[in-house]
């Protein structure tokens, strides 16, 4: 651009008209999301099939989190026959907690099984608090710190290694 151009002025009229295409954009994605993650009615132009699909997917996904992170609960609504269609069903239509992850996400439905009264007793004792008991070995040097203070040789200096904090 040379020092005599001058800028293009701004139109009103075509910033107005993006303004109203990206918040048509952002309602039209806020339905979908809604449709996919807790529920809601599938939006016009979507093929309601597909859209199931992916529903089911997503549930299947969060199932299969829920299940890693909390595998013992799992077991305890798998032998009173609530896992895993009772979470798949649940899932698809209540959207996984803001925080807290996969362990949230066991959390809320076990809630919601109390609620309807349906939590088995053994579930509900895993959701109760626990207080973290020190053990005998948490006060024993690490496996690398042992194995640097029994074997051989010079002992590397990474002084000049650049520290990520």
């Amino acid at each position: 651009m040379s020092a005599d151009a001058v800028p293009a002025p701004r139109v009103e009229a075509a910033d107005s008209a993006v303004d109203d295409l990206r918040a048509e954009l952002a309602r039209r994605q806020t339905e979908l999301l809604t449709a996919l993650v807790a529920g809601g009615p599938v939006p016009d132009g979507f093929d309601a099939d597909r859209v199931g699909i992916q529903v089911l997917s997503l549930a299947a996904k969060r199932r299969e989190s829920v299940a890693r992170s909390s595998p013992d609960l799992v077991a305890e609504l798998t032998e009173a026959e609530l896992w895993p269609k009772e979470f798949t069903v649940w899932a698809s239509t209540h959207p996984k907690p803001a925080e807290g992850g996969s362990r949230a996400d066991a959390a809320a439905f076990a809630e919601h099984l109390r609620t309807e009264g349906r939590l088995p007793e053994a579930a509900a004792t895993l959701l109760e608090p626990h207080t973290h008991q020190p053990t005998e070995h948490a006060h024993r040097p690490g496996l690398l710190r042992r194995l640097r203070a029994v074997l051989p040789g010079p002992r590397p200096d990474h002084t000049d290694r650049p520290r990520w904090t």
